[in-house]
């Protein structure tokens, strides 16, 4: 759905939540607690910090961040599957315990589509292929001819096993037909010294690492993992792997969003969509998140539940492709 129409798809419901919500007990008439599923800090929480204080004025409460992390952010989504369904807990989504999780772990604590109400999807962005400058290939072409010509060869590092930019090389490379070595660090700044020393040729990172070496003597970013349709906005002069590889169909985005616990009533769960779209058109938020790399993305709860269920199935192969396990 066009972002004018989900608009006004979100305004035009507005009054039939309001009408449902006035006929219990306002809501909201307390603080709302926003549980993010990882440390204070990262990108995932400066995100939810920026919707948070904006959400909290158009709701005209409180909305306090908990960061409660661990095992891959699914501590702190479990935490939420089991809160009251009242609108008062709410998880700062993201694709990796919401996406991923199902296919990599054995056992969760929660079902990422029973045990959850979609409200809002919030922003997406994509990530990059960066090489070191002493690389022996200078475009994705080439590095798939040199991938090719020495299968398991090539080396690319990432900042973890069961990430999204181990998933997206290992997309990567089922489309393109080739074979490279993972070497997974703890986090992508970990990662860096061996790739700009060149002892590892090949790095799939965020774009927050990537910007600052687009000019780099040290590092070049060949691609991006956006849409082969739409150039990223901070990198428009840098092609997406889909171009770059004719690999039609290839995109990766990591994502933010908003979920209840299930059986959050409707009306609570559109009041919530309304101020959310209502936040995520403030120039301000807009400004915000896009200097963070994040392409803003308004849905309807049930095209988010869509979304979701389209993430699971599709992860789910490429990770079955990629061997990757969590405990």
């Amino acid at each position: 759905m066009a972002r004018s129409s989900a608009l006004a798809v979100a305004f035009g419901i507005a009054l039939v939540a309001a009408a449902g919500i006035a006929r219990g007990q306002a809501y909201p008439d307390r603080p709302v607690r926003l549980i993010v599923p990882f440390q204070a800090g990262g990108a995932v929480d400066a995100t939810s910090r920026i919707v948070a204080e904006k959400l909290a004025e158009n709701l005209r409460q409180p909305v306090v961040v908990e960061n409660r992390v661990g095992a891959g952010g699914t501590i702190g989504s479990g935490q939420v599957a089991k809160s009251a369904p009242d609108g008062y807990t709410l998880l700062f989504a993201v694709l990796g315990p919401i996406g991923l999780a199902p296919s990599l772990y054995a056992k969760l604590p929660y079902d990422p589509v029973a045990d959850f109400a979609p409200v809002a999807l919030i922003a997406s962005y994509p990530n990059t292929l960066l090489i070191s400058r002493s690389a022996p290939f200078k475009s994705v072409k080439e590095l798939i001819a040199a991938a090719r010509a020495n299968p398991g060869g090539l080396s690319y590092a990432t900042g973890g096993s069961g990430t999204i930019l181990h998933l997206s090389a290992e997309l990567f490379s089922k489309m393109a037909g080739i074979k490279m070595t993972h070497i997974p660090y703890k986090g992508g700044l970990a990662a860096m010294p061996d790739v700009l020393a060149g002892r590892v040729p090949i790095l799939f990172a965020n774009i927050g690492l990537a910007v600052p070496h687009v000019n780099s003597d040290k590092m070049a970013v060949l691609a991006t993992t956006a849409t082969e349709k739409s150039r990223f906005s901070l990198l428009p002069n840098v092609p997406t792997l889909a171009e770059a590889a004719d690999l039609k169909g290839y995109e990766t985005y990591d994502w933010f969003g908003i979920l209840a616990p299930a059986g959050t009533p409707q009306a609570i769960v559109t009041h919530l969509n309304r101020s959310v779209a209502q936040v995520l058109d403030s120039p301000e938020v807009k400004r915000k998140l896009a200097d963070q790399g994040a392409q803003i993305e308004v849905r309807t709860p049930a095209e988010f539940g869509e979304f979701i269920r389209a993430e699971i199935a599709k992860w789910a192969e490429v990770i079955r492709f990629s061997g990757a396990k969590l405990d």
